[in-house]
């Protein structure tokens, strides 16, 4: 698993493997979600199972972004003592999501299986109370995912910062890169026509 990762460190511009993670759990709890909003009005087990599915691929995919989000944290140097209680706080938000999505995950699972003998009303109550328990866990997702984009976008964790001048193309002496030399300007020969007077 270590080997793995360190092949894909080593041959990407990622500084670890939380930025290329993260994004899936925010994209497919969501999802899941709304598959779960449609299986409600409808009758289709095949959707049933679709549903069931997604959350527990958002479940898995949360499970990896925790792990590389511990591995980034403990990678981390030079951050500021004061950002030490964001980053943690972030931890924990992400945490508590990955519990709560892994409960829905696995109760959606028992639904699907149970459903297989039983009448779609007797187990009305109990999706919905599932999908209660999904909406809950979506707000720790917002909740992590808004703590994770400020240390980010506004403290600059793990972001190395561009300077005005490198973004403009200046070189660290300050000096503007010289200008490349304009292509030679191909000699203009003037012709006069045949019969005509050349210049006095």
């Amino acid at each position: 698993m270590l080997s793995l990762v360190d092949t894909i460190l080593n041959n990407t511009s990622l500084p670890n493997l939380h930025p290329a993670l993260v994004h899936f759990p925010i994209a497919f709890f969501p999802l899941a979600i709304a598959f779960d909003l449609a299986t409600l009005a409808g009758r289709s087990r095949s959707l049933d199972r679709v549903t069931a599915a997604l959350y527990a691929v958002a479940a898995l995919t949360a499970w990896a972004t925790v792990w590389a989000g511990e591995a980034a944290e403990h990678a981390l140097t030079g951050v500021p003592a004061y950002l030490r209680p964001e980053i943690e706080a972030h931890g924990e938000w992400a945490e508590r999501f990955l519990y709560a999505a892994a409960a829905v995950a696995l109760a959606r699972l028992a639904l699907v299986w149970w459903r297989r003998g039983a009448e779609r009303v007797d187990l009305l109550a109990l999706r919905g109370l599932v999908l209660a328990a999904a909406l809950g866990a979506c707000l720790l997702l917002v909740g992590a995912a808004d703590r994770g984009g400020s240390l980010v976008y506004r403290s600059g964790v793990a972001v190395m910062a561009v300077s005005v001048d490198a973004a403009e193309g200046r070189s660290a002496s300050g000096e503007a890169p010289a200008a490349p030399e304009p292509a030679p300007a191909e000699e203009s020969v003037a012709t006069t026509p045949a019969g005509s007077a050349g210049p006095p």
